[in-house]
């Protein structure tokens, strides 16, 4: 990875976003395939917040083996399918099968919804930063999230990678760092936005998991902000912190 080359336009601030919950909601989508779920199953012993908890503890384990590709949530919730048959002593139904992997299927093709404000907020940053999109995931589906977005204008460049660590962070600023005053990362995960991007001296802001423009944090991403985190309710709030601080007379 390298950083597109400098311009004036760049000389004071670099900020690597986040995209998914954090540009655009995404974890809604999984949250109405888990109520799909529960509807088509129709347990009698588990409310819909008890099988969604039971599907995203199977989920989180599968980043081990399947990381962040696509068919890795379709596949979690099919062993969840085939665990409650087995405990019940059923077979598990192939038209069953089909209909999750269509419920899943849908969390990917469905277009992502924009954050109020968030157009105009990355209008106004990209004037004044390099703003560069950091996402993980699966690449077909992050491009077409892109797309979809209308946002792709405001991004200097676009990066997709398996995870997010320190090593990630510090291998894409490696270049760069002499050139810019501040580097920001910002996103609604402190496990893989903030927290990294901190251990790797940038500056972090988290788009707080709580607030109403990011919804909810899938588990998997759930994790305390390190100390010097800056907490926003979401990405207008962030910008405006980011150009108040660019335009901040520097202490001799």
């Amino acid at each position: 990875m390298s950083l597109p080359a400098h311009t004036t336009r760049w000389e004071k601030t670099l900020v690597i976003l986040d995209a998914d919950d954090t540009l655009w909601e995404t974890q809604g989508l999984f949250e109405r395939a888990k109520t799909e779920l529960h509807a088509l199953l129709a347990p009698a012993d588990l409310t819909r917040d008890e099988l969604a908890a039971q599907l995203d503890l199977i989920d989180a384990q599968a980043v081990k083996t399947e990381g962040f590709a696509q068919s890795r949530f379709g596949n979690s919730m099919l062993r969840l399918y085939d665990q409650r048959c087995a405990a019940q002593g059923a077979q598990p139904s192939v038209a069953t099968q089909i209909k999750i992997g269509a419920i899943a299927a849908r969390v990917y093709t469905s277009a992502p919804r924009v954050y109020p404000g968030v157009r105009e907020a990355l209008s106004a940053l990209h004037d004044q930063a390099l703003v560069v999109l950091l996402t993980k995931g699966d690449l077909d589906v992050q491009y077409a999230r892109i797309n979809a977005s209308g946002l792709a204008e405001f991004f200097d460049d676009v990066f997709v990678v398996p995870d997010k660590t320190a090593e990630t962070f510090r291998y894409l600023t490696a270049s760069a760092d002499h050139l810019f005053e501040t580097m920001w990362s910002v996103g609604n995960s402190a496990r893989s936005d903030v927290n990294p991007a901190l251990n790797a001296g940038l500056r972090g802001i988290l788009v707080h998991p709580g607030a109403p423009e990011a919804g909810s944090t899938w588990v998997y991403e759930r994790e305390q902000p390190a100390p010097g985190a800056q907490i926003v309710k979401g990405v207008p709030e962030a910008v405006r912190l980011i150009l108040q601080s660019a335009a901040a007379p520097v202490s001799p």
